[in-house]
């Protein structure tokens, strides 16, 4: 097994042992509104440099799974993380911000 491989692979195992563990650092953001219907989430957050967000601003993302949305309403304050997936800005991880 290739060296790079093998980090893969652990890589992937320390994830699996923190479920909810953020990959990257959370970004902060505040809910405006909750459409659990549709598995939408509108956010209002400051940038996110990793897609070349250079300001904050108001956004309506998907979410992974709708079930991430229960309990969630406009006002909560959210730590969150996001991907493109299938070319659309998708929440990945989500926490109300302690």
């Amino acid at each position: 097994m290739k060296l790079t491989s093998m980090i893969f692979l652990s890589t992937l195992s320390a994830l699996a042992v923190v479920p909810h563990a953020f990959a990257t650092e959370p970004y902060a953001g505040e809910v405006k509104k909750v459409d659990e219907a549709q598995g939408k989430v509108t956010l209002k957050h400051g940038p996110i440099k990793k897609f070349d967000m250079d300001e904050g601003m108001t956004m309506i993302y998907r979410v992974a799974d709708p079930s991430m949305l229960k309990g969630l309403k406009a006002g909560d304050r959210i730590r969150f993380d996001t991907e493109k997936l299938n070319g659309h800005f998708t929440i990945t991880k989500i926490e109300k911000a302690k």
